[in-house]
């Protein structure tokens, strides 16, 4: 059985980012294929990753805090407008369509901004240290009891190179 995973196109350009190929590498494999999705017309976007299994809404850069209701920080980074305004009509279409959806860095804070919370435009790095090339954020991860996540093995911490974290709605 063939799993097919809708993917936004990152950005206009056609060779695919090492984060994009990493992306496609690790979900085929799982035993899936990537079906990219072009988001200039967000409706249409919609309307073709329908026909896929599942969705996938992957890293990126920084959300417009417009969406969230807030005004952009001189920290925040700038926005991808064409995600921006088709990732979250895909989100809302797939839990329309009861299909799975994977958020990945930004993928879970646009996940987030949907479903009604809002996001730290700059979080503050408790310390700093070399991560894959380049400069990461460590900081603490809580797990609540009696959640799924706490019944699998997971670190404390976890290193991040966003800005940006989730918070839930008030």
């Amino acid at each position: 059985m063939s799993v097919t995973i809708a993917m936004p196109r990152m950005s206009t350009d056609p060779e695919l980012t090492t984060a994009q190929s990493k992306y496609v590498e690790s979900l085929a494999r799982a035993g899936a294929e990537v079906h990219w999705v072009a988001l200039s017309d967000p409706d249409a976007a919609v309307a073709e990753a329908l026909t896929c299994d599942g969705l996938l809404l992957p890293g990126g850069g920084d959300m417009d805090p417009a969406f969230y209701g807030q005004e952009r920080i001189p920290a925040c980074g700038e926005p991808n407008l064409l995600r921006d305004a088709a990732e979250p009509k895909l989100l809302r279409a797939f839990l329309a369509a009861d299909k799975p959806v994977l958020g990945i860095c930004r993928g879970i804070q646009v996940m987030n901004v949907v479903l009604g919370g809002t996001l730290y435009q700059d979080i503050k790095p408790f310390e700093h240290v070399p991560h894959n090339d380049h400069w990461a954020k460590v900081h603490t991860v809580t797990v609540r009891r009696g959640t799924l996540l706490s019944r699998t093995p997971y670190s404390s911490t976890a290193s991040t190179i966003r800005r940006q974290t989730a918070l839930p709605p008030n």
